[in-house]
């Protein structure tokens, strides 16, 4: 989920550099408001801002956290609305979830033959190797980690990136300019996790 989240802050972030205001921005999250998602995701729709025409509408943990009702008629909506929505050049819906949906609810199953999709599936080995590798990167370009500090701090990760990303942040803070070595990570991270 949090590379997942992360795609959702990078296209979030470019859209607010073309949108200010953020007027054309609304996000729905069924954790916190599970009724009437459909009707506020309606109104947002119809209405333009004043100062954007382009619109991104997120809705977020629907399939996993709001009522059955709710999700018929959500997927009621957007089958009887997909070729219009499909079509639109300026507006952007983004569903997100943070655990995989199961494959026989109707409105995932909807989604997935009528939207583009976009998995993030737990990284193992040279994947997440490379992962690290970038997110060091990604934080300072001339940030380094010597191969017994990269095994080290994967070796109980678990694929799990959300801790990594936190780890890795503290490890390039802490070495720059100085290669990260076994002993930062012992020192700062919890290698053993």
């Amino acid at each position: 989920s949090f590379r997942s989240y992360e795609k959702v802050l990078e296209i979030k972030h470019k859209f607010l550099t073309n949108d200010k205001s953020g007027t054309g921005l609304s996000l729905f999250d069924a954790k916190d408001d599970k009724e009437n998602i459909l009707k506020k995701f309606q109104n947002d729709l119809k209405n333009t801002g004043l100062f954007s025409l382009k619109k991104l509408l997120i809705l977020r943990r629907i399939i996993s956290h709001s009522s059955s009702d709710e999700q018929v008629k959500i997927l009621a909506f957007f089958k009887k609305n997909i070729d219009q929505l499909k079509t639109d050049t300026d507006c952007v819906i983004i569903f997100w979830e943070e655990e995989t949906p199961r494959k026989n609810n109707a409105l995932f199953k909807f989604l997935i033959a009528e939207a583009k999709k976009q998995n993030f599936e737990k990284l193992f080995d040279a994947k997440l190797r490379q992962w690290v590798l970038e997110r060091i990167k990604d934080m300072n370009p001339g940030a380094t980690i010597s191969q017994s500090a990269l095994e080290k701090l994967l070796a109980g990760a678990n694929s799990d990136t959300a801790t990594l990303y936190q780890e890795i942040e503290k490890l390039v803070n802490f070495s720059y300019p100085e290669i990260i070595d076994e002993q930062a990570v012992s020192l700062l991270t919890q290698a053993d996790w």
